[in-house]
């Protein structure tokens, strides 16, 4: 999705496994922001090591506000503790008032800095996709608990985010 917004012409699959190793590597050894970014550039040749770096950050930015997203749906839907209520709804009323910006201002432009918003349907993947990602990281660690453990999956995850 990264690569389709900042159209590198990267086939999908060389940026799939350039983004896992990325990940993976840097999950490893730490340093996420130079790790990944160095990586994502040596393993695409025809990408600058700036673009690599807008690749970091978008996918860094856009995982971190749709894991917001669906933290506060989360809390909102499943049992959870009060005080997770109104900041859930503050969240999802950011979200609309972003939405509307998206669809106004598709190219934010501040000073010298131009920022465009990916589409809808992008965002909607990336929403998606982060939904999966966090309920198999819960899952997993759900599976893992202590036998002992007397927790329902949907009371779980609103504390596992």
């Amino acid at each position: 999705m990264a690569h389709q917004h900042f159209a590198t012409r990267v086939p999908q699959l060389q940026a799939r496994l350039a983004g896992t190793f990325s990940i993976a590597t840097a999950l490893t050894l730490g340093f996420g922001l130079f790790t990944v970014t160095l990586v994502r550039w040596l393993l695409l040749r025809d990408v600058s090591f700036s673009i690599a770096l807008k690749l970091f950050a978008f996918v860094s930015v856009s995982f971190m506000l749709c894991s917001a997203v669906v933290t506060a749906l989360t809390c909102i839907v499943l049992p959870s503790p009060g005080w997770t209520f109104l900041p859930a709804i503050l969240v999802l009323l950011i979200l609309l008032i972003g939405i509307a910006i998206m669809f106004h201002w598709p190219t934010l432009t501040i000073g010298k800095l131009s920022l465009k918003f990916p589409t809808l349907s992008c965002s909607f993947a990336m929403l998606s996709w982060t939904l999966i990602d966090t309920v198999a990281m819960a899952g997993v660690i759900y599976v893992l608990l202590p036998s002992g453990a007397d927790i329902s999956f949907a009371a779980f995850l609103p504390i596992f985010l």
